[in-house]
């Protein structure tokens, strides 16, 4: 027999981002409509999509409430302190309008998820599976699916990385993992940046990146969902950005990163190769971001990596973008043949040359190095 879910677990989220503006009004009211017919969940206050800023529930009114942070179609920023060690998981509620691009790498965080689409466009990308209805025809379906009998509170405690301690580790901004790389004296990103961790840095920057840029790379390079049990690891890579877009996205990482040079890119390579497959320190661990581990253990599964360049993904990853001599735009890699069929040899034969540095590519991915 189910357990009524106290309605304090339910995380309810205002859609203000690109998309989502056309239909701002019907958002409010219908967030407003959801708040009068749950009083018990006024306590818990009104995420907005894509930010860190919490409405409380007795200010919420029609008027956007940050109009200089419009955030965008992420849920990340909202849901990522959910997923921390011993967090309940909590039922989601969106209203909104135009898809929220990274839904999906959040259900297993989540008792439920309930979406209320109060403009044309559905909250979710095609073939879905959350729960959506037309607010603009009625809150009924989602009250009566919100009030239904749910099983005990689970808490969620994710299992830690398993494997020997070894390396230098640190934390980049998005808490993904940098190893030190001795060669070259300066740590280096483990994995190339992966979806999530490129849209945790778009998230407040929507003014830069909206919806409808954020849509075009997809159409490019189409999304994948992050499971740890995920057969093809590069649709959770960021791919398809050109070369003026990585030099944004270093630029919004820290003065101290950036794209590795060709000779720094294949040192890192050889040494990788040498070294033996560990994880980091528990403190390290504990700080890593929620997705960060579960890409870790998605490698592990798929790849069952015995060194570090296994488990880098240099080797049997994307092609990544490098820069020569004089600072041209170039690409190293070995990705899989069933990804991208290439005899090249990424530590003997010339980098590869893009016929074009304006049209995006799945095949280009980036990873930075960092500073001491």
């Amino acid at each position: 027999m189910g357990e009524r879910l106290p309605m304090s677990a339910i995380v309810m989220i205002a859609d203000a981002s690109e998309s989502g503006l056309e239909c701002w009004s019907e958002t409010a009211g219908a967030i407003a409509a959801l708040q009068e017919a749950l009083p018990s969940a006024r306590g818990t206050g009104i995420h907005i999509l894509g930010t860190d800023v919490v409405v409380p529930a007795t200010a919420w009114s029609q008027d956007l409430p940050v109009p200089a942070r419009r955030g965008g179609s992420f849920v990340a920023p909202v849901l990522a302190s959910f997923q921390g060690m011993g967090h309940d998981k909590p039922v989601l509620v969106i209203a909104g309008c135009g898809e929220v691009f990274d839904l999906g790498d959040w259900m297993q965080d989540v008792e439920d998820c309930v979406l209320i689409r109060t403009g044309s466009l559905s909250l979710q990308a095609s073939g879905g599976t959350c729960f959506e209805i037309d607010g603009r025809q009625g809150l009924e379906p989602a009250l009566a699916r919100l009030a239904q009998p749910r099983p005990a509170r689970r808490t969620h405690r994710p299992a830690g990385l398993s494997g020997t301690v070894n390396h230098e580790w640190d934390l980049d901004a998005t808490g993904y993992p940098l190893v030190f790389v001795e060669p070259i004296g300066r740590f280096m990103q483990l994995f190339p940046i992966t979806r999530s961790q490129h849209e945790r840095l778009l998230a407040p920057r929507p003014q830069a990146c909206g919806d409808r840029w954020y849509a075009a790379v997809l159409a490019a390079s189409p999304r994948g969902w992050l499971r740890e049990d995920a057969e093809e690891l590069e649709p959770l890579l960021a791919t398809a950005l050109m070369p003026n877009e990585v030099g944004d996205l270093a630029a919004w990482y820290g003065r101290d990163y950036r794209t590795p040079g060709v000779e720094e890119w294949r040192t890192a390579y050889r040494w990788l190769a040498g070294q033996e497959a560990s994880v980091p320190p528990g403190e390290v661990e504990r700080a890593m971001d929620p997705t960060a581990r579960r890409f870790w253990r998605a490698v592990q599964a798929a790849r069952e990596p015995q060194t570090l360049l296994d488990l880098s993904l240099m080797n049997g990853g994307v092609l990544e973008w490098v820069q020569g001599a004089n600072k041209e735009w170039q690409t190293l890699g070995k990705p899989r043949p069933a990804f991208h069929p290439t005899f090249l040899d990424p530590l003997r034969d010339p980098p590869q040359v893009p016929t074009s540095l304006t049209r995006r590519s799945r095949l280009f991915g980036i990873r930075f190095s960092r500073s001491a």
